[in-house]
């Protein structure tokens, strides 16, 4: 004759096993490092009082960065024409044989499969709490 508690001891194993894993991923890590300057109160701020110094020593840090092109120095001028940027992104070039098509179908497909299935388990999870009503 078995154990008639054992299907409720796995259970509850289960529940424990599972609760003892979610505390503890859940918890503080065992060693915190607080000496990070960004988050310590009395850490000198990066920004002198003098906001007009600070800003001199940036375009100085700046200037000295982008030695070798000085026309990259950040300007307040409006944007030019995009016109005058030419081709910025690469197009792909299309498929030319039977499999790129098939494989270019492919993905197509897959993007459009996986948005209507991400809209429908969104409705889904919005509509569910109304099955229990």
């Amino acid at each position: 004759m078995g154990n008639p508690f054992r299907g409720r001891l796995a259970a509850v194993f289960f529940a424990m096993a599972l609760g003892v894993t979610i505390v503890t991923s859940c918890g503080p890590p065992a060693r915190q490092t607080l000496d990070d300057p960004f988050f310590a109160d009395d850490a000198p701020s990066p920004v002198a009082s003098n906001l007009d110094e600070a800003e001199t020593k940036w375009r100085r840090e700046l200037k000295l960065d982008r030695a070798d092109d000085p026309d990259a120095l950040l300007k307040d001028d409006p944007p030019g024409k995009p016109e005058e940027y030419g081709k910025v992104a690469q197009q792909p070039e299309p498929p030319k044989t039977f499999w790129g098509k098939v494989k270019s179908g492919a993905e197509t497909v897959g993007k459009a499969s996986f948005a209507a299935a991400t809209v429908l388990i969104t409705v889904g999870m919005m509509v569910a709490p109304y099955f229990f009503l």
